[in-house]
């Protein structure tokens, strides 16, 4: 009996043995060796948008995979930056680990299927519509090969809004935020205040494309210099008169405001200087302290050339 006994525990485990193999080798069967082919949905095509709005991007793998993936991108394009795409949410590949100068977009784990919206930015610059090759490549160490690209019409953004912005340029002696309180003021046509930009740093005031037609009053100010030293200056001051792609202009202060004067609360009877905005429609007449045009009355019809847009880049 106990010869059988033997027998049949070792027929067993045999038997369970080789079960335990067969599952092992329909496991591996399973199991997908080499990388994944990924591609877009939008390869070939071209996506026309409007600055500030976002290009969607579908990725679409061959299976899903355990790890998350990268793909690397670039944008190439007559008069294209980085500088149009808002790629904040994407991560730098400078060479080495990743290959190639770029950035790339980063797909999670276990999806076959995932869309990307990367957004444009809405800049101030007047230019003609722009075409861009958004070029999709494998991260050296991905985990999936792609060779893919579309193409993207970016067409020019023209806002209704007029946007000033107190700001500055260079070295201050000072600090800039905390030693000297600069303010804008805005009045209407009755000299009543309609807007004031008294706590930030930069300061910034609106007229809105809806807002009625009248011949506003900015008041750019120096409210008073905390400074204590002895050096004296021009400030580098400026304030910036912006309708999104119409113009960008830039008025220099530093003429107007010395560190040895201080501010209004310092006694310098010279730290107020206004402009004139006549806002007729959505069209911006501005005028300068000494009553010089700023900006004539531009409108929607200037567009910088690819040539222009480029060189300002380049400055």
């Amino acid at each position: 009996m106990k010869n059988k006994f033997l027998k049949i525990f070792t027929i067993s485990a045999l038997t369970a043995g080789a079960f335990l193999m067969t599952s092992c080798n329909e496991d591996e069967t399973l199991v997908r060796k080499g990388k994944p082919g990924m591609t877009i949905s939008e390869n070939g095509t071209t996506t026309t948008i409007t600055e500030g709005e976002d290009i969607v991007i579908t990725f679409n793998l061959d299976y899903a995979l355990k790890d998350a993936t990268q793909v690397r991108v670039e944008f190439n394009g007559e008069g294209v930056t980085y500088d149009d795409f808002n790629a904040t949410n994407m991560q730098s590949a400078g060479g080495g680990y990743y290959g190639g100068e770029g950035l790339y977009i980063t797909i999670p784990a276990f999806v076959d299927t995932y869309t990307y919206n990367l957004s444009t930015v809405e800049d101030f610059i007047s230019e003609a519509d722009e075409t861009a090759t958004l070029t999709f490549y494998s991260a050296a160490k991905a985990f999936a090969t792609i060779d893919q690209e579309m193409k993207v019409t970016l067409n020019n953004f023209v806002g209704e809004d007029l946007i000033m912005r107190l700001d500055w340029d260079g070295d201050y002696i000072a600090d800039a935020c905390g030693d000297l309180d600069f303010d804008l003021e805005l009045l209407d046509g009755g000299f009543n205040y309609i807007g004031t930009s008294y706590t930030d740093c930069p300061e910034s005031l609106t007229i809105l494309g809806t807002d009625p037609d009248d011949s506003y009053t900015l008041d750019v100010s120096l409210w008073e210099s905390f400074y204590t030293g002895s050096e004296t200056g021009a400030i580098p001051a400026s304030v910036t008169f912006a309708k999104a792609g119409v113009f960008n202009e830039t008025y220099d202060l530093s003429s107007l405001y010395n560190l040895a004067d201080g501010g209004n609360q310092n006694g310098n009877a010279n730290a107020y200087n206004s402009f004139t905005i006549v806002k007729t429609g959505t069209t911006y007449t501005i005028t300068d302290p000494n009553a010089n045009p700023v900006v004539s009355g531009k409108a929607a019809n200037y567009r910088m050339s690819v040539a222009e847009k480029r060189a300002l880049k380049n400055k």
